[in-house]
């Protein structure tokens, strides 16, 4: 009897754990299939085949490419086409943040450059030099949205101190590139050897033409240094994604709207930040980023001035011209994780006279819109409707526009 008691517990013994197996494993396939279901019924499996970045065939680039600009030849070759990869396929998320931050320095560049008479086109050598950033700090020393070396920029009157770096300036130095363009310009007269020159200088440029027998870029392209050959196709690749993003579903990665709609004053006398803070409402870290050129985090006096730049909401607060609101600083600092709700709203009692209404449609950005309008720049269409935050603009939404010639 004891024995047959024995060979049951063993047989139980050993058992048991395949039942427990089984059991596990029947629960798992059950929670998979149930998994299956719920993720059947949303968005996560609906959108895997938009992981995959929209692919286009050579003469869609070409054609996309030979539309971009009317002052600067633009070619399309398997240079161009693999830094195109680079922006739309490997790099999506960095060329979100970096179309996003154009919202900022675009207006600027654009009316800086015509003011010299360049192509606004220029404005993407940015784009390669910086990503955007005003305080980006190169291996070499090269620093700013424009990344001037310490003794370019002193050539073009950017001054450098222990209080101020006018290569973070956005005005000063936007417009010092300006000025070196056009110098360079004066040597090649070819908009595309100029940007070479920017990269490794005109001598190495003038070198490569000699060498090449042709001032074509592309018959001087392999004589240039290693690093000027990636920059000629990564200019042309810049520029490609800054108009045809929505081509490959990349989506904006928008800067708060206080940061988009600034606007600036001419500072004289010395005054720190922290006052500025506490006059015009804007966090302290706010001002530092919209005036990267002050190293003290104090404007010093000067008989020329300086830009003070601030969200054009609170410079009338700093100026005095309207009351600061009660606890508005700690507002602003809220704003850093709540975006502001308002997207393009229609202001009726100016929607008379010469005004247009234009209707967002899909894919649109305010910098093309702008484009087919005289005189109107993406800036205007911001405050003309009050637009807190592109990232909510959709398609339907109705624009005025107040063309100013």
């Amino acid at each position: 009897m004891k024995s047959n008691r024995l060979i049951l517990v063993i047989i139980i013994a050993i058992l048991l754990p395949f039942n427990f197996i089984s059991y596990a494993l029947e629960r798992e396939e059950e929670n998979k299939t149930s998994n299956e279901i719920i993720l059947s019924n949303t968005e996560v499996v609906k959108s895997k085949a938009d992981l995959t970045p929209p692919q286009f065939v050579d003469d869609e680039y070409q054609n996309r490419i030979d539309q971009i600009s009317d002052d600067v030849k633009l070619t399309y070759n398997a240079h161009v086409k693999r830094h195109i990869e680079n922006y739309t396929v490997r790099n999506r998320n960095r060329s979100e943040k970096v179309i996003g931050r154009s919202t900022i320095y675009f207006p600027i560049f654009e009316e800086i450059l015509a003011k010299h008479k360049i192509p606004k086109d220029l404005k993407y050598l940015a784009v390669i030099e910086s990503t955007l950033n005003p305080t980006a700090l190169s291996k070499a020393g090269a620093k700013g949205l424009w990344q001037f070396m310490p003794s370019t920029g002193r050539q073009y009157h950017l001054l450098q101190n222990a209080k101020v770096d006018e290569r973070c300036d956005v005005y000063l130095a936007t417009d010092a590139a300006a000025s070196y363009l056009k110098d360079m310009n004066r040597k090649f007269d070819s908009w595309m050897l100029t940007i070479a020159a920017y990269n490794c200088g005109p001598g190495r440029v003038n070198k490569a033409i000699k060498l090449a027998g042709s001032r074509d870029i592309w018959d001087v392209y392999e004589f240039l240094p290693k690093e000027t050959r990636g920059y000629i196709p990564a200019f042309i690749s810049a520029a490609y994604l800054m108009n045809y993003y929505d081509k490959h579903e990349i989506y904006p990665e928008y800067p708060e709207y206080d940061l988009q709609n600034t606007t600036t004053k001419t500072i004289y006398q010395e005054i720190d930040f922290e006052f500025i803070a506490s006059q015009s409402g804007v966090p302290l870290e706010r001002v530092k980023y919209l005036n990267p050129a002050f190293k003290k985090n104090v404007i010093p006096a000067s008989d020329e001035g300086y830009k003070l730049t601030l969200p054009a909401k609170n410079m009338a607060y700093f100026e005095g011209n309207e009351p600061l609101p009660v606890q508005s600083i700690v507002v602003a600092e809220v704003e850093k994780t709540k975006k502001p709700p308002v997207t393009a709203k229609v202001n009726k009692e100016i929607a008379s006279g010469d005004l247009l209404v234009y209707e967002f449609k899909k894919g649109d950005n305010l910098w093309e819109v702008a484009k087919n309008y005289d005189g109107v720049s993406a800036k205007d269409i911001i405050k003309l409707n009050k637009i807190k935050d592109y990232r909510k603009l959709r398609a339907g939404t109705k624009l005025l526009i107040d063309p100013k010639i």
